[in-house]
């Protein structure tokens, strides 16, 4: 790597359909593995096919074809010890347990933004999300 030095544009097939449409978050499982989404704020439950990984850094693929987790995601992360990618946003939360390829919507609460820290030897990572009015709650993957 060059340390940040350098940086290369991937073109990534989610396409913005509006001014207020675009990528929004990315997270990583390995250095290789990462997945990124997005939407339309403006329209937070519209819109399907939000959600593309990579394997490598430089081809990316649309994923959730079947539009199971349709809407606006603005939070994204990767929760080591549950394997599983968490989004949330205006389509609720959705939880990926096969590496992005597919998605299911488990909550309809809009949220921004999820973390996740490392569990404890044998406990679940530790989550959070925060959302509107200032709302903090626990994730659990």
């Amino acid at each position: 790597t060059t340390g940040g030095a350098r940086w290369d544009a991937a073109p990534v097939p989610v396409a913005p359909r509006s001014a207020s449409a675009g990528l929004f978050a990315v997270a990583c499982a390995t250095d290789r593995l990462c997945l990124t989404t997005g939407g339309d704020y403006q329209a937070p439950r519209a819109g399907r096919d939000q959600f593309a990984r990579t394997e490598d850094g430089r081809r990316w693929e649309r994923t959730d074809l079947g539009g199971t987790a349709p809407g606006y995601w603005s939070g994204l992360a990767w929760a080591a010890g549950a394997g599983a990618f968490v989004a949330v946003g205006g389509g609720g939360t959705a939880v990926s347990r096969d590496a992005g390829r597919t998605w299911a919507v488990v909550d309809s609460v809009v949220y921004n933004a999820v973390s996740f820290a490392p569990g404890r030897r044998g406990e679940a990572p530790a989550g959070w999300a925060v959302g509107p009015r200032g709302a903090v709650v626990r994730v659990r993957p």
